[in-house]
């Protein structure tokens, strides 16, 4: 037992390390960039949130293109361990289906005799029983691409349907198999939830999105209004800084803040009329 929760706090330790220098370089970036941006002047607002939107849309994608070359490579880098809990999941996946594999044998060889009050069905019943048989041993070769889980999950369901619609003598097989299903829910759960993959995705992206803002001069409060508050002149670089970390949200967050913007713009001209 103390070997394990010295191992737990190594691991724990391994990922909060990395994290901290991170967060660290993340904050003297932002700095840097405040102090050091020019102070972006009026400009074409159309345009301009244009490129704001531009880049928060690019930083998505190329989160997307990590995420997926990741996914393709399970010996590849994964945040929180995931690739231990990924191989742990694989043995436990296992036991589940060589049961239910064996289960379908059982029925297949079977399958004279259940259906011989019904020999014109005894070819069908076989090729979805050994359908379903390939699709749970394909289940063995999936890695952590949780697109690919989620299709085989779906195909599995498809042909468990079928079976349950059409032969109700092979419950046992078809409850074997939904064991296998409902663990697939579960791990497609946990590979799009991980923690350390969004915190990975919010460094990421605040990085790329100070490093683009410093770059094209980026300002979204200028950008909405089209001209900068005498009260804000003197806080161009804080808004470039502002406005890289908030692209390197995404888009969804940029738009958000845009259109409070632009609300709050309208019904103060509202007002003033």
């Amino acid at each position: 037992m103390p070997a394990e929760k010295a191992q737990s706090n190594k691991a724990n330790y391994s990922f909060t390390q990395p994290m901290l220098y991170a967060l660290a370089g993340l904050v003297v970036l932002w700095l840097v960039v405040a102090q050091f941006a020019a102070s972006p002047q009026s400009t074409n607002p159309d345009q301009y949130l244009g490129l704001i939107t531009l880049v928060a849309i690019g930083i998505e994608r190329v989160l997307e293109g990590l995420w997926t070359f990741v996914d393709l490579t399970k010996n590849s880098f994964w945040p929180l361990n995931i690739t231990r809990f990924i191989d742990n999941f694989s043995i436990e996946l296992t036991a589940h289906i060589e049961p239910a594999v064996n289960k379908i044998d059982e029925f297949i060889n079977k399958a004279d005799e259940t259906l011989k009050d019904a020999p014109e069905k005894i070819d069908d019943y076989k090729n979805k029983l050994a359908n379903l048989k390939t699709q749970l041993i394909a289940m063995q070769k999936l890695t952590a691409n949780a697109q690919a889980v989620e299709k085989a999950r779906a195909s599995m369901v498809t042909t468990l349907n079928q079976l349950e619609g059409q032969y109700g003598k092979v419950d046992p097989v078809v409850a074997g198999a939904q064991t296998v299903v409902d663990d697939l829910e579960n791990y497609i759960a946990t590979l799009k939830g991980n923690p350390g993959r969004k915190l990975v995705c919010v460094f990421f992206g605040a990085y790329v999105g100070l490093i683009a803002a410093w770059i094209f001069n980026l300002d979204v409060f200028l950008a909405t209004t089209g001209v900068a508050a005498p009260s804000m002149v003197y806080l161009g670089g804080w808004r470039v800084a502002f406005t890289g970390i908030l692209v390197g949200l995404g888009a969804g967050p940029t738009h958000e803040l845009i259109r409070a913007i632009q609300e709050f713009k309208n019904s103060h001209k509202a007002a003033a009329a």
